[in-house]
C-alpha cells in the first residue's frame, strides 16, 4: 500500500542506541532510558471518510510571539487591552474534517500572560496551510480495512470522550504485541486514577479489535507496521516513536489539548487537576532529570532542572502546534534523527528565562514563542526516580504516573518491574472476555506443583561494606558491591535448583544492590541523582529477564524454571496461596549438629512438625532438613503428602546450603542423579546472569556470575575462573 507507506514514510532515528556496557558494540542487554513502548464515527460506509484526520502534513499554524513590552510585534494583530484580557477570549472556530482544515487558518486566541522577553525581529503573519499533500495523502483510505475505516479519528469522536472541564484528552498508542500494556493502562488510568478523558490509538485491526472488545475508547490508526515487539533500535521501532509526533500534530490541528502518554507507563492519579493549574502553559513535558528541585506538586525550576527532556510523557496545548509541525517536518527529512533530540533542539531554541522568573516556573522556548515547563520528577516519574530512588516516598508524595525507563531487560523488564511495584493487572492480556480475564489471573495466581519462597536475609558486614567504600570509576571500588550482589546469588542459585527438582515456581526475592547500574562510567550513582546506597534495585539490576522468559532447547539447558516477582504473595489474589504454607527450615551445623534433621538417605520422607502460635492461632508445619543433599535426596525427604498438598514451600535457615558446590571444587554435586542434569543446569543459570556496567574502562561492564563461589569453573565466556572470582570487564 504505497499511500500508507508515504503517510507513514518516516524511518529509523526514533532513539540513539546507548551501548549498555560502553564498549561500542551493539549487545542487546540493555533499553535506552526512553523506550515508547499509543469512539467509533459511527460510519458504516465504505467511502473515503473525509471527516477523518491524518496525521502527516497538516499544513501550517503560527503563534503569535510575546514581546517584552506585552505588545504585538505584528501590527496586523496588537494587543488586547487589559480589559479584554480579564475578559474571556473568543472561541476560535476548530476544524471537524480535512476539507474544513484545508479552508481554515487555526490562530491562537488565548491571550498569555506579559513575558518579559525581547521583541521578535520577525512581525509578519504565518501563512496559510498548504494541505495539496495532505489532500493527495488522502487517497490511502481506500486502502483501509472495513474495520478500520468504521473507527478513524475525528472531532466527533474525541468530543464524546474529552473532559470538557479540563479541555485535555489522554492518548496512548500501540500494536497488537503491547496489548497487556495497553489493558495495563487503561485499567489504570480509568480505575485506579478515575480519569475517563482518554483514547488509545490502534495500529493495527488486531489490536483495534481487541480493544472494542473491551469496550475501550479506541480510533484506527492503520500503520501497516509489525504485530510483534518493534524490537528497540529497529527500523520498525524508529517507525512507531515517529506516530507519536503525528498523533501529537493531529489533535493539534483539530484545536484540542492533548497529553500523550507512552503505554509503557502507569497512571495513579488523574493527571488532569494538576494541568488545570497551568493554563498558561504551551507544553509540558517529563524529563530524563534525577534529582528534584522542587519539594512538592509544583513544576521543576528551569535550568536548573535542564535534562534531557523526556517525550513519553508531554502535554501540548493546539497552541503548540507549530512546533509540532516542525518536529515532524524534520522527522521526515532525516530518518536517522532521534525524535527526543529533535524535541529537546526545537523546545530549548531561543530559550529565555523571564526575570523575574515567573511564580509557576514556565519558561520562554522555541524561538519565545511558547511557555514551556517541566513536570516534577517526583510526580511524573521516570524509571529511575520511581523505581530506584523511590523519590516520592522521600518527599511524602503520591506520584501521578511512573514511567518505565532506565531498566535493561526490554519488553519484559518494563512489565516486571510493574509487576514487583504491584502496579499490573494481571488480567491484562487476557482474551477480552471477562472469562479470558478471570482465566489469565487464575493461571499467574496458580501452578501445578505450587511455589517456593525463602527469606533474602544479608549480613549487616556486606551493608556496612557498601556505605563504607571508597567510591570510584576503578574496577576495584565495585568489590564491595559484587561481594553483597554475590551473596544473594548463591541464595538464588539454590531456589532455582530447589524449583527445577520440585518442578515449583520461584518467587524472586527483593535484591539489594550496592552500586547503581547505568549505560556509562559512574562511581556508584549516575551523576545528578540522589540514589542512596546500598538500596533495592530492580530484578532487571542483576537479572536477564529476557533469557528468563525466553523458551531455551531444554535438551540443552534443562527444564524451564517459572518464576514470579519478589510482591508476587503479597497481592490479594494470592491469599489462598499463603493459606497453605509448609516451611522448610534448612539446619546448619549450629542447630544441634544436625539433630532431628532429615537427610532423605533411608529413602524416607522427612516428618513434619506442627507448632500453632497461641497468640494468632495461626498453625505452621516445619520440615527440618539437613544442608548439601543431592537432588535424589532431596526428593525423598520432600516426598511426603504435607509437602505436596502445599501450595507455598517457604525455605528459612541456609537456603544456600540446599545447593552442594561439593566442597568448592569445579564438580558441583547438586544433580548427584544425572551428572548431565549439573552441565544442563549451569548453561541455564549461565543466561540467566545480567551485567553491571560501567567502570571506566574499555569494556566497562562486568557480568554476574551464578557459580561464583566454585573454584575454578568457567563462566559464561568459557574463561577459567580459578583462585576466586573477581571482577573482570567484558567481553
Amino acid at each position: 500500500m504505497d499511500d500508507i507507506d508515504d503517510v507513514y514514510g518516516m524511518e529509523n532515528g526514533e532513539e540513539g542506541d546507548y551501548d549498555d556496557d560502553y564498549d561500542g558494540d551493539d549487545d542487546d542487554d540493555n533499553t535506552r532510558p526512553e523506550e515508547p513502548s499509543t469512539d467509533d464515527d459511527n460510519n458504516n460506509d465504505d467511502d473515503d471518510d473525509d471527516d477523518a484526520v491524518n496525521y502527516y502534513d497538516q499544513g501550517s499554524t503560527d503563534k503569535q510571539k510575546k514581546p517584552a513590552d506585552g505588545k504585538s510585534a505584528d501590527p496586523q494583530h496588537p494587543s488586547p487591552s487589559p480589559s479584554s484580557v480579564a475578559a474571556t477570549p473568543p472561541k476560535t472556530p476548530q476544524p471537524t474534517t480535512l476539507d474544513e482544515i484545508d479552508n481554515e487558518h487555526i490562530t491562537d486566541s488565548k491571550v498569555k500572560e506579559e513575558l518579559p522577553l525581547a521583541p521578535s525581529s520577525s512581525s509578519q503573519p504565518a501563512p496559510a496551510p498548504d494541505m495539496s499533500r495532505l489532500k493527495k495523502k488522502q487517497g490511502h483510505l481506500k486502502d483501509l480495512t472495513h474495520l478500520a475505516k468504521q473507527h478513524i479519528l475525528n472531532t466527533q469522536l474525541v468530543d464524546r470522550h474529552i473532559d470538557a472541564d479540563a479541555g485535555v484528552i489522554v492518548v496512548t498508542w500501540a500494536n497488537y504485541h503491547y496489548l497487556d500494556f495497553v489493558q495495563n493502562w487503561v485499567y489504570h488510568l480509568k480505575e485506579v486514577a478515575g480519569c475517563n478523558s482518554f483514547l488509545v490509538g490502534a495500529m493495527d485491526d488486531a489490536l483495534l479489535q481487541a480493544l472494542l472488545d473491551d469496550e475501550t475508547p479506541v480510533f484506527a490508526m492503520s500503520s501497516g507496521l509489525t504485530l510483534d515487539d518493534f524490537g528497540w533500535g529497529t527500523p520498525t521501532f524508529h517507525k512507531m516513536g515517529r506516530e507519536k509526533i503525528r498523533l501529537i500534530l493531529a489533535f493539534t490541528t483539530m484545536g484540542y489539548d492533548v497529553l500523550i502518554s507512552d503505554v509503557d507507563t502507569v497512571w495513579m492519579r488523574n493527571p488532569l487537576p494538576f494541568i488545570r493549574q497551568y493554563p498558561d502553559a504551551d507544553i509540558l513535558t517529563s524529563s530524563d532529570h534525577l534529582r528534584h528541585t522542587v519539594p512538592g506538586e509544583e513544576l521543576e525550576l528551569w535550568p536548573d532542572a535542564a535534562s534531557a527532556a523526556n517525550i513519553g510523557i508531554m502535554l501540548f496545548r493546539k497552541t503548540a502546534r507549530k512546533l509540532a509541525q516542525e518536529w515532524v517536518d524534520m522527522l521526515g527529512k532525516n530518518d536517522k534523527i532521534w525524535d527526543q533530540n529533535a524535541f529537546n533542539d526545537l523546545f530549548t531554541r531561543g530559550m529565555t528565562i523571564p526575570d523575574p522568573p515567573r511564580e509557576d516556573h514556565l519558561f520562554g522556548g522555541y524561538d519565545r514563542e511558547l511557555l514551556i515547563g517541566i513536570l516534577p520528577v517526583s510526580l511524573f516519574c521516570s524509571g529511575h526516580t520511581f523505581f530506584v530512588q523511590n523519590m516520592y516516598e522521600k518527599l511524602g508524595l503520591l506520584p501521578y504516573v511512573a514511567h518505565a525507563t532506565f531498566q535493561y531487560s526490554g519488553t519484559p523488564g518494563k512489565r516486571f518491574r510493574f509487576k514487583e511495584r504491584m502496579l499490573w493487572k494481571e488480567s491484562s492480556g487476557g482474551s477480552g472476555s471477562s472469562s479470558g480475564k478471570d482465566d489469565a489471573e487464575e493461571s499467574y495466581f496458580s501452578h501445578p506443583a505450587g511455589f517456593i519462597t525463602y527469606n533474602n536475609d544479608i549480613p549487616q558486614q556486606l551493608l556496612d561494606d557498601v556505605k563504607g567504600v571508597d567510591r570510584g570509576f576503578e574496577v576495584s571500588t565495585t568489590i564491595p558491591h559484587f561481594n553483597l550482589v554475590n551473596h544473594q546469588l548463591s541464595k538464588l542459585r539454590a531456589g532455582f535448583f530447589l524449583a527445577t527438582i520440585l518442578g515449583r515456581a520461584l518467587v524472586l526475592p527483593d535484591l539489594l544492590c550496592g552500586f547503581d547500574r547505568w549505560w556509562a562510567p559512574h562511581d556508584g550513582t549516575i551523576p545528578g541523582s540522589e540514589l542512596d546506597l546500598p538500596f533495592h534495585c530492580p530484578a532487571d539490576h542483576v537479572l536477564d529477564l529476557e533469557a528468563m522468559y525466553k523458551s531455551h532447547d531444554e535438551s540443552s539447558y534443562g527444564p524451564k524454571i517459572e518464576f514470579r516477582e519478589y510482591s508476587f504473595l503479597k497481592k490479594k489474589p494470592a491469599r489462598d496461596l499463603n493459606a497453605s504454607v509448609v516451611v522448610i527450615y534448612v539446619c546448619s551445623d549450629k542447630d544441634d549438629n544436625g539433630e532431628g534433621c532429615a537427610d532423605g538417605k533411608d529413602g524416607k520422607a522427612a516428618e513434619a512438625a506442627t507448632d500453632t502460635n497461641s497468640t494468632t492461632t495461626t498453625t505452621t508445619t516445619t520440615i527440618r532438613i539437613k544442608p548439601n543433599l543431592s537432588d535424589t535426596d532431596l526428593l525423598a525427604v520432600l516426598s511426603s503428602d504435607t509437602v505436596k498438598q502445599a501450595k507455598v514451600l517457604d525455605i528459612q535457615g541456609n537456603i544456600s546450603g540446599l545447593y552442594s558446590t561439593n566442597n568448592g571444587t569445579s564438580t558441583t554435586a547438586a544433580f548427584s542423579s544425572n551428572a548431565t542434569k549439573n552441565v544442563m543446569f549451569k548453561r541455564r543459570l549461565d543466561l540467566y546472569g545480567a551485567i553491571w556496567c560501567c567502570s571506566d574502562a574499555h569494556p566497562g561492564h562486568v557480568w554476574y556470575d551464578f557459580f561464583w563461589d566454585v573454584d575454578s569453573h568457567r563462566d559464561r565466556h568459557n574463561r577459567d575462573i580459578a583462585g576466586g572470582w573477581t571482577p573482570l570487564t567484558g567481553p
